[in-house]
């Protein structure tokens, strides 16, 4: 994110003449920076594509959607991004050689929270091979859904 005339402020490198869209994208890649900072997944973990699980997919356009794991020791989180200007309601499918490969259960509860929304919590659900996972995503956007198993 290259320094703008506004953003270095004659060196001041401050917020003051930003404009608010401006303050919102500075604020989104800053909360993107830190997570990378924080979640060992990202930093170091395993990834699984689940792209080619969902090419016959209806409700999945794998040239509009991307959707991937990462996995650190019990950290475990599941990245969905949006490229298309439309919202759009997914059910992706989660292939078992993923699950297996992640050292994951067949069928598992977790809380699912959105780390892109501060404290948002999406809900209690079941990753499982056998039912596709179902998420809504605002166009030209995505989820960062840290998912913590219940036992």
């Amino acid at each position: 994110f290259p320094v703008t005339i506004e953003e270095a402020n004659e060196g001041k490198f401050n917020e003051d003449k930003l404009t608010v869209e401006q303050r919102i994208l500075r604020d989104h890649y800053r909360r993107i920076l830190n997570i990378v900072l924080t979640e060992k997944a990202l930093q170091k973990g395993e990834m699984f594509d689940v792209n080619y699980a969902n090419l016959q997919n209806d409700s999945f356009n794998p040239h509009r959607q991307y959707a991937f794991f990462r996995k650190s020791g019990n950290e475990l989180l599941l990245i969905v991004a949006n490229f298309d200007q439309h919202a759009v309601s997914l059910s992706i499918n989660i292939p078992s050689e993923a699950l297996s490969y992640l050292q994951l259960p067949e069928t598992g509860t977790y809380q699912f929270s959105n780390l892109l929304q501060e404290g948002a919590v999406i809900n209690n659900g079941i990753l499982s091979s056998a039912t596709p996972f179902r998420v809504n995503i605002e166009a030209s956007s995505a989820v960062l859904l840290k998912l913590i198993r219940q036992f």
